[in-house]
């Protein structure tokens, strides 16, 4: 059965380790390229939504609570290493 594998493996050309390492290395980077770009819009949309709850009377004090406090941690110098 292992036999049959790896000459299957072998005739699609995808047995090698390099290919396998190289492969694995880009499908890696393209993970974490999709995955800051979907959460930067997903701050971006969050944002949006509560710079729009301001007019709301209840939701708005909310939501400038929160805007002020993703401003402040923003702005704050880095301490540390």
């Amino acid at each position: 059965m292992d036999a049959e594998i790896r000459k299957i493996l072998a005739g699609n050309g995808v047995f090698s380790k390099r290919s396998i390492m190289v492969r694995s290395f880009f499908g890696g980077v393209a993970w974490g390229v999709g995955s800051v770009i979907g959460a930067t819009l997903l701050i971006a949309l969050l944002l949006a939504i509560l710079s729009t709850l301001n007019n709301i009377p209840f939701l708005g004090n909310i939501a400038t609570s929160i805007s002020q406090t993703i401003n402040q941690s923003i702005s704050r110098p880095k301490t540390g290493p």
